[in-house]
């Protein structure tokens, strides 16, 4: 292949990623808050999901560092709480899942890559898509560990 070929193709693979990105994020914030009250799947909290643990990652400085786009999709946006009591807690818990629920799946966005590219590039894909998603969600995991907490303290 040669390297017009090359960035052609890239650019139809950057183009794939941005409209799965659409498909997963844009209906988002319109999920049934219903899907998002419990932990399924993989937002299930283990044993390692504490705070240490997220602060030990550095995660804050990702929080720093990493764009804040709730809102963009017309969600909400989760750079900082809506408030301290414990409604405003819980629907800040729901739009976490939600976030979280849309990282966990962006992370497959590369996998209609694996049609139309050569090995190495659907895998240079699928190791950034899921890189890059894998640092949101972190972020994600960390906050909703934190809310959790607060609410658990709360209950007791």
């Amino acid at each position: 292949m040669d390297a017009g070929g090359l960035a052609k193709l890239i650019g139809i693979d950057v183009l794939v990623i941005i409209v799965m990105a659409l498909v997963v994020g844009l209906p988002a914030p319109r999920w049934p808050r219903s899907w998002l009250v419990e932990d399924h799947g993989p937002l299930h909290l283990t044993r390692v999901d504490k705070v240490e643990f997220y602060r030990d990652l550095r995660v804050s400085t990702l929080i720093r560092v990493l764009p804040e786009g709730g809102s963009w999709a017309g969600g909400d946006s989760k750079s900082s709480l809506p408030g301290t009591d414990t409604d405003s807690l819980v629907n800040y818990l729901i739009e976490v899942r939600r976030a979280e629920w849309v990282h966990t799946l962006m992370a497959f966005a590369w996998v209609p890559l694996i049609f139309f590219n050569p090995m190495w590039l659907w895998m240079f894909f699928a190791a950034g898509v899921v890189g890059i998603n894998l640092l949101f969600w972190l972020v994600l995991r960390y906050n909703r560990v934190r809310i959790v907490r607060i609410l658990d303290k709360r209950a007791a």
